[in-house]
């Protein structure tokens, strides 16, 4: 998703709001991307100004690439974490209307291959990001392999085996690590169960057959 000045604090909340839900699982990290990186500040304190509505800041950082905001919502609540990115890989986006507004959100193939590179990308492998690749691929979603390579600095095909070969060794524990609060319970039994089985089974089928973009 892409920020700009011409967003309204209002806007702002009502686009954060409509993205707490993802996919199958509640969301706790929401991304965005600033087009324009000169209104840094702006969307900073706006947005932190809007979380501070719902709750305390455990914890907020500026860096090189962006800007972090965590927000605790209170004891025994999973904590909201929204990051700010200034990287610009070329990405694509459309817009989308959300009760009214505008916003121009990262087209859904582009967002896919980010979170593809994210399986491997991390210090830990993350269970959301094994659930959010699976999710993406039984939509038969395609993939931008330009996006893949820079980033992870090896062709394709290579990386979907290094995907493979991590998920094939991964601990069963690790599969719901962090989601089961996150899952209805159909779906964490389907994670427990099947998930390993079926995303080997995409991975295996991304690789052989890639359906590109």
């Amino acid at each position: 998703m892409s920020i700009t000045c011409s967003i309204t604090l209002d806007n702002i909340l009502v686009v954060i709001r409509k993205f707490i839900i993802s996919f199958d699982k509640l969301s706790v990290d929401l991304d965005f991307n600033l087009l324009d990186n000169e209104q840094k500040d702006l969307v900073y304190d706006k947005i932190k100004k809007i979380m501070l509505k719902y709750g305390t800041m455990h914890d907020e950082a500026t860096k090189f690439y962006g800007s972090i905001l965590v927000l605790n919502y209170g004891f025994g609540q999973s904590k909201l974490k929204v990051e700010f990115s200034n990287r610009d890989y070329g990405d694509l986006y459309e817009s989308k209307n959300f009760m009214g507004i505008e916003v121009k959100v990262m087209k859904i193939s582009n967002m896919f291959s980010h979170k593809l590179c994210a399986l491997l990308d991390r210090k830990t492998v993350a269970a959301r990001d094994i659930f959010d690749n699976w999710f993406f691929m039984s939509k038969q979603t395609p993939v931008i392999q330009s996006i893949i390579e820079s980033r992870m600095q090896m062709p394709y095909t290579d990386y979907l085996q290094n995907c493979i070969e991590m998920l094939e060794t991964l601990p069963q524990k690790n599969f719901l690590d962090g989601l089961g609060d996150l899952l209805e319970r159909e779906m964490k039994s389907f994670v427990r169960n099947k998930l390993r089985t079926e995303f080997l089974t995409l991975l295996h089928f991304y690789k052989e057959f890639p359906i590109i973009q």
